[in-house]
């Protein structure tokens, strides 16, 4: 049957068979360009529509870049085409090429890209981006920790070295209660002589009391109004001494032991005769209701009584104690800590503990400080004194001016 094909008496084609091949042919080629553009441009269309659904959905769907703020990296170059799809003349014989432009997008990724819209179906070949930038996470500020400086929970009252009572701060602010004799003056030739040895003060440091010795042999105790040391008024006594709450005093009458409330009334008091030959040099108080006594003995000694208001308000006497001390008239109270009291004078540059209930010597409680104390006080764990050279020292801190004494 292929033997047709090789016939060497194959008919020749006229003219117009030769134009019919021909036109036939320009048909196919303008179908197949005209078709082949249209499809382009759909899938360009159709890549356009896609972009825009896929970065204006909501915010999971926004890119953030995982950089480090404000770094920039290389720009990626984009190719848009531009495709035409007017249907070509039947009369051309030649395909026009469409150009090619090139768009360089910046490397920051934008929220939303804005599409122009096309015209007759020509994609705009170029975008705006807006750059983003990601801001620094917050920093974190190092905490610091400072150490307060131990507050004085009690008001601090002192003799000055010429001998006034006042209430006194850490930075050397005084109150004054009362003016005194300088001690170092040489006494009057005739007449009374009293000097200020002892001085207290309330909680809220409303109300003062200055005792002054010993003129007469009793003593004398003035209550003072700390807002107006003009309104002042007195008792006889010695060593006031007010109770932890401040609603009580205890002093010395002579060989007597009294307890006065805070406007100076007698609640409470022993025989005149109670001490006996002893000398009453100090008290200190356990509690609101307990205190000991101190006073010196003629046999070289210092004697520790404990006594109690009761609920009657009459003082009952408890144990007592003596101990040796060479220099027993200079032996003074020093205060109390957990289960002990303390006593200064009775050994060089020391508080000398004994036990607040058996009152007997606790020498592993002792007290040893830095030098010899004019005097000494330690409550509520701190420690008040005044060195030889009347330095007041209250805990580590020096307070400035100088005394003679402290509470």
């Amino acid at each position: 049957m292929f033997d047709d094909l090789h016939d060497p008496n194959q008919p020749e084609a006229s003219m117009k068979d030769l134009a019919d091949v021909t036109e036939r042919a320009r048909a196919i080629r303008r179908r197949r360009a005209m078709w082949a553009g249209a499809g382009a441009a759909v899938l360009v269309v159709v890549a356009a529509i896609g972009i825009v659904a896929a970065t204006r959905g909501n915010d999971s769907n926004k890119i953030t870049p995982l950089l480090p703020d404000e770094t920039t990296v290389p720009g990626v170059a984009t190719t848009i085409v531009t495709v035409q799809t007017s249907l070509v003349p039947a009369s051309s014989t030649a395909q026009a090429v469409p150009a090619v432009q090139s768009t360089t997008i910046p490397a920051t990724v934008p929220d939303t890209i804005p599409v122009a819209p096309a015209t007759d179906a020509t994609l705009a070949p170029t975008s705006t981006v807006a750059p983003t930038t990601t801001e620094p996470p917050p920093s974190t500020a190092l905490e610091t920790t400072t150490t307060a400086v131990p507050v004085s929970i009690r008001p601090i009252v002192a003799i000055t070295a010429d001998g006034s009572a006042v209430i006194v701060a850490l930075d050397g602010t005084q109150t004054l209660l009362r003016d005194g004799v300088d001690p170092d003056d040489p006494p009057p030739s005739e007449g009374e002589n009293s000097l200020i040895d002892t001085v207290a003060v309330t909680g809220d440091s409303s109300i003062g009391f200055v005792g002054e010795c010993c003129e007469p042999g009793v003593g004398y105790i003035t209550r003072v109004v700390v807002s107006d040391t003009t309104q002042s008024e007195g008792t006889f006594g010695h060593g006031p001494t007010l109770s932890p709450d401040s609603t009580k005093l205890v002093v010395g009458r002579l060989q007597a032991v009294a307890v006065l409330d805070v406007n100076l009334v007698e609640v409470a008091t022993t025989a005149e005769e109670f001490l006996g030959d002893g000398t009453e040099n100090g008290f200190v108080w356990l509690d609101n209701s307990r205190f000991v006594v101190l006073s010196a003995s003629p046999a070289d000694a210092v004697r520790l009584q404990q006594m109690t208001l009761a609920a009657d308000n009459t003082l009952q006497p408890g144990v007592m104690t003596e101990t040796p001390a060479a220099d027993n008239y200079s032996v003074r109270m020093a205060g109390s800590g957990p289960g002990v009291i303390y006593l200064n004078g009775m050994t060089p540059a020391t508080l000398t503990a004994f036990d607040s209930t058996t009152l007997q010597r606790v020498p592993a409680s002792d007290i040893a400080l830095p030098s010899a104390a004019l005097s000494a006080w330690i409550q509520d764990g701190e420690l008040r004194w005044v060195d030889t050279s009347r330095h007041l020292h209250v805990g580590d801190v020096v307070v400035p001016g100088e005394y003679i004494c402290v509470r």
